[in-house]
């Protein structure tokens, strides 16, 4: 009886907690974050407030779709809780999922990320790049350069400016694809933050 006491009472707090978090939003701060679903120069297919489980802050939560294989994500903090700053987060292996950065948001930064153009799913391992040279491309820098440009977009409707600062980060296949993309980029605009990138890279 005293361990259903202790669940029910949990259950309670978070209860509070979420109601809390959900009544500490405006109206406006919410149809701010709907109305990016309407962005004329993205397709997106989701935009929605979520909780951060590494803040107490909630933040607007963004899917999309660059051309039909590429999906990507964005992870926008709250305009009052915004640093001023755009981060590109790097994959690992094949990649072909969403990765968050949670702990990133809770700092500050908007984040975007991609699936480099598959599915790990549907196509494990390096099969999405059989007879696929669309697919080798997209992986190898198509993706994660229109991530970026997509985010960058969406960083100024979102908070009304461009970041003045913006950062890879990433380690092994992250770390190259930030090498990569400071060269699509000429490297004067980003800050990269890299570990082990695979060495040597073929454009």
């Amino acid at each position: 009886m005293n361990c259903m006491c202790k669940t029910l009472s949990l259950l309670l707090l978070l209860g509070f907690v979420n109601q809390s978090l959900s009544q500490s939003l405006s109206s406006s701060e919410v149809l701010a974050c709907e109305n990016l679903r309407q962005l004329g120069n993205l397709t997106i297919t989701s935009a929605q407030i979520r909780d951060n489980d590494q803040s107490d802050q909630p933040y607007c939560y963004i899917r999309g779709i660059i051309s039909p294989p590429i999906h990507f994500h964005a992870q926008l903090p709250l305009p009052r809780n915004w640093n001023g700053r755009f981060l590109q987060w790097g994959d690992g292996g094949k990649d072909g999922d969403l990765d968050y950065a949670n702990h990133r948001v809770a700092e500050g930064y908007a984040v975007t990320n991609s699936n480099t153009g598959h599915d790990n799913g549907v196509e494990p391992g390096a099969s999405f790049a059989f007879n696929n040279r669309q697919a080798e491309i997209d992986f190898g820098y198509r993706a994660v350069h229109l991530t970026v440009m997509a985010g960058k977009l969406l960083v100024n409707e979102y908070y009304d400016r461009g970041p003045d600062y913006s950062y890879f980060e990433g380690c092994s296949q992250g770390g190259r694809q930030g090498l990569m993309e400071a060269s699509a980029i000429q490297m004067i605009s980003m800050v990269l933050l890299l570990e082990h990138p695979p060495l040597p890279i073929r454009h």
